[in-house]
């Protein structure tokens, strides 16, 4: 998937990340993993999202960091790290 983002913010790149996820993992794991994860900012190629919840943020960093950045780098051609906080 290969978007042209010159008027794309961030928070808008995020949400076209999200769209692919809902596909690749099951409907449970997304309501329960992904649906309430936010974007907060990026900086210096590290995007910081926002997890509900400690026990939220250990398991998307452990199971869905990577599929994340490569959804992201897919949208905006840029290797980014990322960075999960919680509310």
């Amino acid at each position: 998937m290969s978007i042209h983002n010159e008027l794309l913010d961030d928070k808008d790149i995020f949400s076209l990340v999200k769209v692919p996820i809902q596909k690749k993992i099951s409907k449970p794991s997304y309501e329960t993993w992904m649906k309430d994860v936010y974007f907060s900012s990026i900086e210096s190629d590290q995007m910081t999202l926002v997890a509900p919840n400690v026990f939220a943020r250990d398991w998307l960093e452990e199971r869905y960091a990577e599929l994340i950045k490569f959804l992201l780098k897919s949208i905006n051609r840029k290797d980014s790290t990322i960075r999960f906080i919680t509310k």
